[in-house]
């Protein structure tokens, strides 16, 4: 479970055993460290991907430039790496991801 600590509190009593719970701040780091509260979500992608290994790096650039206005690029693609930097100071993200052929796959970071 991934969870903005500011809005939800993780009860490990309430919850079913064996759920990873991984919580952080993304409205806070977005106020913070942009002062835009509106970038919170790419703070939240950054961090998710940076964890679950969704698409690569390169592909996740790729599309959030693609699908945010104009002249927000920059703005998006600095929080989507503040998000990944939070991933990777909490210590959940592996060297490393497995990936389902066997083979390990050595990420990019954002």
């Amino acid at each position: 479970m991934i969870y903005d600590q500011d809005l939800v509190v993780s009860d490990p009593d309430a919850e079913p055993s064996g759920v990873a719970r991984y919580g952080l701040h993304p409205t806070d780091v977005a106020v913070k460290k942009f002062g835009k509260r509106i970038v919170a979500n790419m703070v939240l992608l950054g961090y998710m991907n940076a964890l679950l290994n969704i698409v690569s790096d390169g592909a996740l650039v790729k599309a959030v430039s693609k699908s945010v206005p104009s002249g927000t690029q920059d703005l998006n693609l600095a929080a989507l790496r503040e998000g990944a930097a939070v991933a990777r100071a909490q210590g959940v993200v592996p060297d490393c991801h497995s990936m389902a052929n066997g083979r390990e796959q050595h990420r990019t970071t954002l």
